[in-house]
């Protein structure tokens, strides 16, 4: 490892770090137009500027993203200040100042600074967020303004950009990837305060950008200013004595930020929440699912003086912890809640930054990165956490966590073995599992609900899991500014990770799902970029070289038990290249165009998953076993951009973009005949293609008001949703035609299971500024949010199950959602206190999420009630299927007619689904103070 870092040092030229970014402009005269050499042009609160050249032109190339005070000064004219000036990561802010002439040196005048609009240098589609825009919005996590954006779309799969999968998505963190590898998911998920910029880009990312099909989420963290500053909000919705509105929810935040000692070198910011709620499911009404989590993080930093170098140092702590309520979506275990499962997960991210400008062009950054997350998803043992009175800000106890979870990535494969199978189902242990029972057709006669309802009323919820990521990365950077027109960038990056995995899925059983994993994977990339800016075009040209060792093997004839070959992974690496072109066309506005190569990784899951031979041999012995593949190979896009940007006035601006892109080599599950049983495996099999069309408008604030909105047009197709879509559909569910008596595999490709045909979402502020004439409305301000989706699609069938038409021909109904917060500031001493009220589904929409595919309604299963008084029979309270709630004349036994009353119920509540609806009108209400 050392003397790879060492050889990649020497090949290491250029390169710009990405959470900075350049300030350029001029400096003229304002009664001759003339320029003002040797102008000094600074940031205020730092130590960085530049001084204008003969033609009154300056460049600061390296401000860290953040809102500045701008001054430009010269002896014989009076200072001018913008404020606020915006500075967005790996993009050029222009500025103009124009100097009058004085005799007298006098304080300077303050300009309000206009961020533009329009930014001349973007070649790619880029949204950003602000920490101002962000502190205004009726949002409680930052991945709510992630789902804003145009092109970005909301599933029960998760996030998606431009029809991607959720997996396809890059997230980083003040540079540092964190991206869990076993599902490719977000791992860190800041909070909202600590935010200074949150970058959305949704086509066109550069070549420092890899593991990405579909987009990448940058993350700039904010860091402390010169005046210490700080900030402390509560919100909740206990106030309200109606269970529609009251959901236990609790949010505290609290962050405060400055400067120690020579403020404008050390810098400090610290941040904290912690957020609880008895509900935290996204359903029609409230379900006991509680949640307790809390998030920290710090930052320091030191500029050396002459602004030569500087060091940062952040780490953020993360415990999210919440009860299930139902399990994708099921309600199979809401009678039996103690036993359902709960999920500890834990996240740390440490960042060591250390740059140094070697000349006024050239600086050199070295960035250290470690992530590590864990997640213990199992069944709580209650009555030792009553015992011991845990407090909700304790972690959970869980069965079988009583042996230290996170010593197995340490020991012998023979004790994990025994512990994750033996030991589970050990009736003489105290955290034996309890199989569970449900009701069904075979029990009819001693439950109330019959075969069309699977609610488990005894044992214990079927999965105990376990797994982690520790990632250490280091990337070497330096940026040489050639002037005004060239920016040369190179970059290596080195990535190592530890992946585990420890699971059984049937823990009260000798032959249960079980498996286990401990990998190290190691990854390799380098990228060189070069940013021309000429007078009538940017070019933005890159190439990137990616290397990826899995360390994966596996079994060359999994099926024969005597043959112990195994066949290793052998590396894989591609080089993408990736060209960006902006061309203005006036001061304010630009056409631009993209093109690029972009690959990922499979991810650690279905690499490594059920490939040792000890855990194969075994699993073959069952049916529905899905193994890995060590010979997966990378996912590959191939997508095209095209854009117009156009700035009409000094407030409005709009802009399209259609975009085109080829997804090739993604991952899915096929068949392969085995004795005694058929298994399963994933290959890379799956196609899909993505066009659309996005509409962009924008009005800054002005007359009290301004405006942004995005309407998104997209055909989304493919081959398969997701990598387990053929098992789940096909396999597992026995879709076979009756005339051929083969699988019904899909024939060609079909709308994704993601894809929205429209999607509009828009943003409106109201501000009222401090200084109002009439006091009783000055200071305040709101924001609403509406958001348009046209459905997702669906698979149409007959009451056999039998499809109708092509797969997801049909549509679900559209729906309309408006978000809203009204806030209130009074300024007392230097202090802003402000009361504030966010309102969420104002117009308490119906927004059906899913339905069923005879009826296409999510209260209609198209099914008529078969079962009769007589198909039951009395249970009396000495049973284990002895139900409370049916009991109705409390004689301690359940007759048939109580029981058949409490299954017609039951039915009508299972129908209903309240996951097949998002929630309804909730509100919440605050107050804060900030200095």
């Amino acid at each position: 490892m050392r003397k790879l870092l060492l050889i990649s040092l020497t090949l290491i030229s250029f390169i710009f770090a990405a959470e900075m970014g350049r300030i350029q402009g001029k400096v003229t005269d304002a009664s001759t137009n003339e320029p003002v050499p040797g102008a000094n042009v600074y940031l205020e609160g730092t130590e960085m500027g530049a001084a204008a050249d003969e033609g009154g032109n300056f460049l600061i190339p390296f401000a860290p993203a953040g809102t500045y005070r701008v001054t430009a000064s010269c002896m014989g004219f009076n200072p001018v200040t913008q404020d606020p000036v915006v500075v967005i990561s790996n993009q050029t802010t222009n500025l103009h100042f124009k100097l009058s002439t004085t005799i007298y040196q006098i304080q300077p005048t303050v300009v309000k600074a206009e961020r533009a609009v329009v930014i001349r240098t973007q070649t790619q589609t880029s949204h950003t967020t602000t920490a101002a825009d962000i502190s205004k919005m009726p949002i409680s996590a930052i991945n709510q303004i992630i789902s804003l954006q145009a092109g970005v779309s909301q599933s029960e799969l998760g996030t998606h950009v431009r029809g991607g999968r959720a997996n396809e998505i890059a997230y980083f963190v003040d540079g540092v990837l964190t991206k869990a590898p076993h599902y490719g998911e977000q791992s860190i998920q800041v909070n909202k305060d600590a935010a200074e910029e949150i970058s959305v880009i949704t086509g066109g990312f550069d070549a420092e950008y890899g593991e990405a099909l579909s987009g990448v989420i940058n993350i700039v963290t904010r860091e402390g200013s010169e005046k210490t500053s700080g900030n402390v909000r509560y919100t909740t919705d206990e106030i309200f004595n109606t269970s529609k509105l009251n959901f236990g929810y609790n949010l505290y935040e609290f962050n405060i930020g400055g400067g120690l000692m020579t403020k404008t070198r050390f810098r400090y910011f610290l941040s904290s929440e912690a957020y609880l709620t008895d509900d935290y499911e996204d359903a029609k009404y409230k379900l006991y699912s509680p949640r307790f989590d809390y998030k920290l993080q710090g930052k320091v930093s030191y500029r050396l003086p002459n602004n030569k170098a500087k060091l940062i140092v952040s780490q953020f702590y993360s415990r999210e912890q919440f009860m299930h309520f139902g399990d994708g979506g099921s309600l199979s275990m809401m009678f039996n809640l103690d036993r359902q499962s709960g999920e500890t997960r834990k996240g740390w991210l440490t960042t060591l930054t250390g740059n140094y400008q070697i000349s006024g062009t050239d600086l050199l950054e070295l960035k250290l990165g470690y992530t590590r997350n864990t997640r213990f998803y199992a069944t709580r043992d209650m009555a030792l956490e009553e015992e011991e009175g845990r407090k909700w800000y304790e972690d959970y106890i869980y069965k079988a966590n009583h042996f230290p979870a996170i010593l197995l990535s340490d020991i012998p494969d023979t004790v994990k073995k025994a512990y994750l199978v033996d030991s589970l189902c050990d009736t003489l242990m105290p955290y034996h599992y309890q199989e569970f029972d449900r009701y069904s057709a075979a029990t009819l006669r001693r439950n109330p609900f019959g075969a069309t309802s699977f609610f488990y009323t005894v044992g214990d919820y079927r999965l105990w899991r376990y797994f982690f990521n520790r990632d250490l990365q280091a990337n070497l950077t330096m940026t040489n500014a050639l002037g005004k027109v060239h920016e040369l960038k190179t970059g290596i990056n080195i990535f190592q990770q530890n992946v585990g995995w420890f699971d059984n899925n049937l823990p009260w059983t000798k032959l249960p799902f079980w498996d286990m994993y401990n990998k190290n994977p190691f990854k390799l990339a380098f990228f060189a970029q070069d940013r021309m800016d000429f007078e009538g075009i940017i070019a933005r040209i890159g190439l990137r070289f990616d290397y990826f060792d899995s360390k994966a093997e596996g079994l060359a004839h999994p099926t024969d038990s005597k043959d112990t070959t195994m066949i290793m992974a052998s590396p894989k690496w591609r080089i993408s290249p990736r060209l960006g072109f902006s061309l203005p066309i006036t001061e304010t506005s630009k056409m631009r165009f993209n093109y690029g190569y972009f690959f990922q990784t499979p991810t650690a899951h279905d690499l490594y998953r059920s490939t040792t031979p000890e855990v194969v041999w075994l699993l073959l012995k069952r049916a529905n076993t899905v193994l890995g593949n060590p010979n997966l190979t990378v996912s590959k896009t191939i997508a095209y951009e095209i854009g117009y940007e156009n700035q009409v006035s000094d407030i409005m601006a709009f802009g399209f973009t259609a975009y085109y892109k080829d997804i090739y080599d993604l991952i899915q599950t096929k068949s392969f005949f085995s004795l005694p049983y058929t298994y399963y495996k994933v290959e890379n099999v799956d196609y899909g293609n993505v066009k659309g069309f996005e509409f962009t408008v924008k009005k800054r604030m002005q007359n009290f008001w301004s405006a942004d909105l995005s309407y998104t047009l997209q055909f989304a197709k493919g081959t398969a949703s997701s990598s387990w879509q053929a098992y789940y559909t096909i396999y597992y569910a026995e879709n076979i035609d009756p005339i051929t008596g083969q699988y019904r595999l899909p024939q060609g490709d079909f709308w994704l299971d993601f894809d929205e045909r429209n999607i509009v979402n828009a943003t409106m502020g109201f501000e009222i500024p401090k200084d109002f004439g009439i006091k009783p409305l000055a200071g305040f301000f709101s924001d609403f949010i509406l958001s348009y989706h046209s459905g997702f699609p669906y698979t149409p069938t007959d009451l056999r199950g039998n499809q109708l038409g092509d797969q997801n021909s049909a549509r679900m109904p559209s729906w309309l959602n408006i978000d809203a917060n009204i806030t209130k500031v009074v300024s007392i001493a230097g202090i802003n206190l402000s009361l504030f009220a966010n309102f969420y589904n104002l117009l308490n929409s119906q927004q059906i999420t899913s339905v069923y595919s005879v009826t296409g309604r999510p209260d209609d299963d198209g099914q008529d009630v078969t079962i009769s008084v007589s198909d039951f029979g009395d249970i009396s309270m000495t049973s284990a299927y002895y139900t409370p709630q049916a009991d109705y004349d409390h004689d301690g036994l359940n007759s048939d007619v109580e029981l058949y009353k409490e299954y017609l119920k039951a039915r009508h509540f299972t129908i209903n689904n309240p996951y097949n609806w998002r929630p309804g009108f909730r509100s919440r209400v605050g107050f804060g103070f900030s200095f």
